[in-house]
């Protein structure tokens, strides 16, 4: 796990890195390049999700890791890839696998076949290994009671709802289970329209993948602290755009004030003695599904251009002469 930790470092460096290779940036060169390799290493040091999943024990970073391949691979237009590296995050987490409803609304079917490849190729696999009994014991009666047996410790947007209805699974397993079934209805419903309603808005691939990643966290049942890993490459996008002068300026001191408590989502959950402040993570997160949602909302790419932001005027090369 902290191999990938590393590896994700040097992904997310050499991503950033690219724009001031192409002459992007809107600061000086070398001050620009300091940026780079500083702010990535800070972020992802002071990324408190990442450390805690390393102190549980969780296989956190190498999500984070697959994920962030599959940005990557979007960012750079390969569809496939992206595709795989999804498909490899939903055997990590089952989550992520909502993160191929991009490609199945934009019709990307090279990419929907080579996800379900891999799908198939792990199915034949647990085949092979008389295991397909387990996996379906786990979806038909151990996943469906996580939720109210991890309602100690979650802190999701569906925890905030049963508290404020006073639905208590100890109390009323029927009630919880019945609450449970209609946040997960209303929820999916909700993300899909919400994809669906930008890509009428001819936002591409990327943007929508985006959207889908930021929602991950807003519409899951169970929320702990270091399930917030899944959105480093949401904050990579975030800090790069900044970077190239992308991001209106209206949206930076609002992404600021939302990434700071998903960064502390840790300490957070761990050491504050407020129930709301444990909580302020989800609001954060569900904040940043909404913005992200706006910005792809009211600045959409060309269907055809399936970049994850609008493409910006290059600025001035500030590089030295060799």
């Amino acid at each position: 796990m902290l191999s990938c930790i590393l590896l994700i470092g040097g992904l997310s460096a050499r991503h950033i890195l690219a724009a001031s290779d192409r002459g992007e940036q809107c600061l000086p060169w070398r001050l620009y390049r300091s940026l780079h390799v500083g702010g990535t290493l800070a972020a992802l040091s002071f990324f408190s999700p990442l450390s805690w999943s390393l102190e549980l024990g969780q296989v956190g970073p190498l999500l984070a890791l697959v994920v962030l391949i599959a940005y990557l691979a979007i960012s750079s237009g390969n569809e496939s890839r992206a595709s795989v590296a999804t498909a490899l995050g939903a055997l990590i987490k089952v989550s992520p696998g909502l993160l191929l409803f991009p490609f199945v609304i934009r019709r990307r079917w090279h990419a929907v076949n080579a996800s379900a490849a891999v799908l198939i190729t792990y199915m034949a696999a647990l085949a092979f290994l008389v295991r397909l009994r387990d996996e379906l014991t786990y979806f038909t009666s151990v996943a469906p009671e996580i939720p109210a047996l991890t309602h100690y410790v979650s802190h999701s947007l569906f925890q905030i709802l049963t508290k404020v209805a006073r639905v208590d699974p100890d109390q009323t397993p029927e009630g919880y289970r019945l609450s449970l079934v209609a946040f997960q209805s209303i929820a999916l419903v909700l993300y899909l329209a919400m994809l669906g309603m930008l890509a009428r808005r001819k936002c591409s691939l990327g943007q929508l993948w985006l959207v889908s990643l930021t929602g991950l966290v807003v519409i899951s049942p169970v929320v702990e602290g270091h399930h917030f890993v899944v959105l480093w490459p949401a904050f990579l996008e975030f800090y790069r755009n900044v970077l190239v002068g992308r991001l209106p300026r209206v949206f930076v001191p609002l992404h600021v004030l939302v990434w700071l408590p998903i960064f502390l989502s840790a300490p957070l959950n761990k050491l504050s003695t407020a129930e709301t402040l444990r909580f302020l993570p989800t609001t954060a997160a569900l904040i940043l599904w909404l913005l992200t949602s706006i910005l792809a909302y009211l600045n959409p790419c060309n269907e055809d251009n399936d970049a994850v932001v609008p493409p910006a005027a290059l600025t001035t090369d500030r590089r030295p002469s060799p």
